[in-house]
């Protein structure tokens, strides 16, 4: 059967490697992924150049999360799929509720207090922004981080019905939101000889759309994995040689060191997705010990609450009672 078939058939097989419940390294990659975020966004205060062109302002740890939730989602409902025959919307939402709104709301609760009684200037407009998770328009120093979960739980909200309901759809939709985000950032919007409000439109449909490639990497990787077509033996025996040669090319092609293209963050996200999937076995390497170090797994495991309170804490202390616009 041809890759293409193969793809679009109905017919799932749920890998030996991807039948545990729990992946050990991915928590240690999570680690890193918050550790990069911390970096660059302590390094506000300092200004250091090597880490600004190097950790993509956090961007790039915030990258890593996308594909490691787009393939997480996906692994976890096509397993449902395959064992029960369909895929429950409402546990699944139950699920990532529990998991993402308790955080995020007593974030923007502490924010709100702070604004009233210690003269936080938080706008009105990101405390609406943040609550239903448009966090990527009129953010401030301490609501930006927001972008992401905005990202993260339209994914959510969208993603997971569309697979219920149709697979071959939902592979038809990835395939065309890849290609529709790419012409997107193909255009300048400053070039743009329209009407302001046609710009301002096009503007906003932008920004809905610009970010999501790192999580329909991930989720074309499972796929891929429960098609078959995922050339894991490779990536497994040539892991460490992986790592060497993907690494540089991460950091080269994620802030465009050697040249600016519209392919180089979906490039991104493909490397990453490669080292990722070359991590979900066990094995005896020096990588998966490191990846696996009880301190590292611990911290992968509270990334997300310590990803959502940092921004509190590491931008510079003066700015808690100025001017709060910072632009992500």
């Amino acid at each position: 059967m041809s890759i293409r078939k193969k793809i679009l058939s109905n017919e799932f097989t749920v890998p030996e490697y991807l039948k545990i419940s729990h992946f050990p390294s991915l928590d240690g990659i999570r680690a890193i992924s918050v550790f990069i975020v911390l970096i660059a966004h302590g390094n506000a205060e300092f200004n250091v150049g090597f880490f600004n062109s190097t950790l993509a302002g956090g961007v790039l740890g915030v990258y890593i999360f996308f594909v490691i939730s787009g393939f997480l989602i996906t692994t976890l409902l096509l397993k449902e799929k395959v064992k029960t025959g369909t895929i429950s919307l409402r546990n699944f939402y139950i699920r990532r509720g529990l998991r993402i709104l308790p955080v995020a709301y007593l974030y923007l609760f502490t924010l709100f207090i702070m604004h009233i009684f210690f003269g936080l200037k938080v706008a009105p407009i990101e405390f609406a922004g943040c609550l239903l998770f448009l966090g990527y328009f009129h953010t401030g120093v301490y609501t930006g981080h927001f972008w992401s979960l905005s990202v993260e739980e339209q994914f959510y909200i969208v993603f997971p019905s569309i697979l219920k309901r149709n697979y071959r759809l939902y592979i038809n939709f990835l395939l065309t939101l890849l290609v529709l985000i790419l012409m997107v950032k193909a255009i300048d919007v400053n070039s743009l000889h329209m009407s302001h409000h046609i710009v301002t439109i096009f503007s906003i449909f932008k920004e809905l759309i610009y970010r999501p490639d790192g999580i329909i990497i991930g989720s074309l990787l499972a796929i891929c994995m429960f098609k078959g077509i995922f050339p894991m033996d490779f990536v497994t025996k040539y892991k460490v040689l992986l790592h060497i040669v993907c690494i540089p090319l991460i950091v080269v092609f994620f802030n465009d060191l050697l040249f600016h293209s519209i392919f180089n963050s979906l490039i991104t996200a493909v490397l990453i997705a490669v080292l990722l999937a070359s991590n979900l076995k066990p094995s005896t390497d020096p990588i998966f010990k490191f990846l696996n170090i009880r301190i590292l797994k611990r911290i992968g495991v509270l990334s997300y609450s310590t990803y959502i309170w940092q921004q509190l804490i590491l931008f510079r202390f003066n700015n808690i009672f100025g001017d709060s616009r910072y632009t992500y």
